[in-house]
């Protein structure tokens, strides 16, 4: 499995106050994990993809209702608001 270096993520949404402290590296383990899933290849988009992963993660039975929206949480905040704000830094 390949690992990305979200340390960059992790201050960015401390830093900025959009994630609570203790709950930044579940943030993180989410984007890790939506960086590294096996999603079709058709898909493209950066909304399919993250579509594409709730999907997946919408299929495993040990995942509470807030889990998955904590993950989905965590990926919007790197897809539309980390990467497109720190594209030109």
């Amino acid at each position: 499995m390949q690992v990305f270096d979200l340390e960059p993520f992790a201050k960015y949404i401390k830093d900025h106050g959009l994630v609570k402290g203790h709950n930044i590296p579940y943030y993180v383990k989410w984007v890790q994990k939506f960086l590294t899933s096996d999603l079709p290849d058709i898909v493209t988009s950066t909304g399919d993809r993250i579509q594409a992963f709730e999907n997946l993660l919408s299929k495993d039975p040990s995942l509470k209702d807030w889990q998955l929206w904590q993950a989905l949480k965590a990926v919007e905040l790197y897809v539309k608001v980390f990467v497109n704000n720190t594209v030109f830094l």
